[in-house]
């Protein structure tokens, strides 16, 4: 296993970091699964299909085909992981 299979990782051009990148494309990952996306414009794309998934604390803008607005650096009051209600898993 490795380190990044365990808690909130962040992905930038191949390399892993523990705090938001402040600029660009990046992927956010909790244990092991992407959970999110921050696209270069600053919207964030989130992905529902794992067992967690990123739940917004503020009430961004979203556009037609679902990705949120941020519109700035996200930051980590931004946020939350929660469990998601809909996965189902594999038992």
């Amino acid at each position: 296993m490795k380190l990044t299979d365990f808690g909130l990782w962040f992905k930038q051009g191949g390399r892993w970091y523990i705090t938001i990148p402040q600029d660009g494309w990046f992927f956010i990952h909790y244990d092991g699964t992407l959970i999110a996306t921050q696209l270069l414009e600053y919207e964030l794309a989130r992905y529902h299909m794992g067992p967690y998934i990123l739940k917004l604390n503020n009430n961004f803008r979203q556009k037609n085909f679902g990705n949120d607005i941020i519109g700035r650096p996200l930051s980590l009051e931004d946020f939350e992981i929660v469990e998601n209600p809909n996965y189902a898993g594999f038992e």
